[in-house]
């Protein structure tokens, strides 16, 4: 190699540097692994509605996206905002937003905030319902079918489907005070909403908790209040029996 192809071979490497997007400690939203998905891709894909970017325009949710907008109807009587001055705050929180994802989001800002504001209210009126009963309307899609209400939850727990906990909660802080008052934390509504999730949870850990997104607050109610510590020499790798011995203790197998 010549100087003039080492100083090419140097630019170009610069270049790519330079290139490089800056990653954040936010970052807390992620797509599942290839490796992952082709096993079972059903499994990691939301079936009605989608939350976030990583799943926003797909055809086959598209159904839901007129009931988000239903949803944000009967949110703005509730709060002491104008949808205008609702949009102003969601561009607010873009930028913290979108460094909560892995991946470079693609939309644009209109785009970006658009889906703040549709997803974050539609989420806080479903908690809302979810809780108070009497809020559901007569025509309203979701909580008329037991199968959809299931559907949706299940979409709201997928790691690629979420929205940063703190755009949630921005919304639910946006409440007047006529459903502020008396009102249970955000915390205590969801973990009403989650509630077949998360059965003989100790309220102390839900009081403790600063979730990143529901995925994660799902997670830190199954973790230790006290940590556990091992006595030394004591492995945390436990190995599976062997099928020899599984058959002395009893086990029987099936061909």
């Amino acid at each position: 190699m010549d100087m003039s192809q080492g100083k090419s071979l140097a630019d170009s490497i610069k270049a790519k540097l330079e290139s490089l997007s800056s990653l954040s400690n936010q970052c807390c939203i992620y797509k599942v692994p290839n490796k992952l998905r082709r096993l079972n891709p059903d499994v990691y894909s939301p079936r009605l509605v989608s939350f976030g970017p990583f799943h926003r325009g797909k055809e086959d949710l598209q159904a839901m996206e007129e009931h988000k907008y239903r949803y944000l109807q009967s949110f703005l009587p509730r709060v002491t905002f104008s949808l205008e001055d609702l949009v102003r705050v969601a561009r607010t929180w873009e930028e913290d937003a979108r460094s909560c994802y892995a991946e470079d989001v693609k939309l644009n800002s209109y785009e970006f905030v658009k889906m703040l504001v549709v997803d974050g209210s539609f989420l806080v009126e479903l908690i809302l319902r979810s809780r108070y009963p009497h809020l559901v309307t007569e025509n309203d899609r979701i909580f008329g079918k037991p199968w959809m209400i299931t559907d949706v939850c299940r979409d709201m727990i997928l790691i690629e489907n979420q929205l940063p906990f703190f755009i949630v909660k921005g919304f639910f802080s946006l409440l007047t005070p006529y459903y502020q008052q008396g009102t249970p934390s955000i915390l205590e509504m969801v973990k009403s909403h989650f509630s077949c999730f998360l059965s003989n949870i100790d309220d102390k850990m839900f009081e403790s908790s600063e979730p990143e997104h529901f995925v994660d607050l799902l997670r830190s109610c199954y973790l230790p209040l006290v940590p556990i510590i091992l006595e030394e020499g004591i492995s945390t790798v436990y190995n599976a029996p062997k099928a020899t011995e599984l058959h002395n203790a009893g086990v029987k197998f099936k061909s």
